[in-house]
């Protein structure tokens, strides 16, 4: 198995289906890249494409330059922590199936149509009443009663085409790039207690997470996810500086006067004055 890094970090995770991001998973990046720089933590980029329409390395260069031009620079370090490499979760399948057994000697896991999936409920009847499970720091109430989450069989590995599904990779990632904290969209915060039970199951430590606010469109409460909210469609319309001091102060509780650049965000960054509650896109604010 690989070592786990030395240093605490945050990582920023690309999925590199689409050749532009989009302007709400943008705004996550810039936080991470945000905490990442105002508390001197390495943050590493991470290529999630277990899925084989996400397994296109070209796309995933064309979005790191698209960041890069909006201002996120990485140390070459961030670029080659991974087997001098960034990590690809299609590269180590390997390595995900010595955790899969893990779970597998555990009497874990069942089967059906070549789909691995975790019998949660039974992974629930051995954890020890005890365990102090990882919070979200913006929502410190938020914590689930692991006996009433409404999860069955969770999917891990699909024998047919030789491949992970999102969580059993996400865990062991974040555990072995010494994760300080999962900076994610508000969306996955139903995953909280498959990834702690996962952890606890596979013997890492709880982390803790910090679930931004959503951008959503305009018209509705779904999250932006089209082309049409995309950077590369933005930069038609907009300045960089515009649409980056745009992303920053929309879901961040301070009055800042005139345009925000992202160096003073940094130096200002406090985790409390995140939104807590997702918000619509407005064009006029820009």
């Amino acid at each position: 198995m690989y070592s786990k890094l030395e240093k605490p970090s945050v990582y920023i995770g690309i999925s590199p289906k689409k050749q532009s991001l989009r302007i709400g998973e943008f705004r996550t990046f810039l936080y991470i890249y945000a905490y990442a720089r105002h508390f001197k933590l390495p943050v590493y980029i991470k290529c999630d494409d277990t899925s084989p329409e996400s397994r296109n390395e070209k796309n995933l260069w064309i979005m790191f330059n698209e960041m890069k031009e909006f201002g996120l620079i990485f140390f070459d370090i961030e670029l080659h922590y991974w087997n001098n490499s960034i990590l690809y979760q299609s590269k180590n399948t390997q390595l995900y199936k010595e955790y899969l057994s893990t779970l597998e000697k555990k009497g874990l896991l069942s089967e059906l149509n070549g789909l691995v999936s975790l019998d949660f409920n039974k992974a629930v009847s051995i954890i020890n009443d005890d365990i102090k499970f990882g919070k979200d720091i913006l929502r410190r109430s938020t914590s689930f009663n692991l006996k009433k989450t409404g999860y069955s069989y969770i999917s891990i590995y699909s024998k047919t085409d030789d491949r992970f599904l999102f969580h059993l990779p996400c865990v062991v990632d974040e555990y072995l790039m010494n994760t300080e904290i999962a900076i994610r969209g508000e969306y996955q915060i139903s995953l909280m207690p498959i990834h702690n039970i996962l952890r606890y199951l596979l013997g890492f430590p709880q982390i803790d997470y910090l679930h931004t606010p959503l951008l959503l469109l305009p018209e509705s409460n779904k999250r932006i996810n089209s082309e049409k909210y995309s950077l590369k469609e933005f930069q038609k319309k907009y300045p960089i500086q515009k649409i980056i001091s745009y992303l920053l102060k929309s879901g961040y509780r301070k009055d800042y006067k005139g345009p925000l650049n992202l160096s003073n965000f940094i130096q200002d960054f406090n985790i409390e004055k995140i939104k807590k509650v997702s918000n619509r896109f407005n064009s006029e604010d820009i």
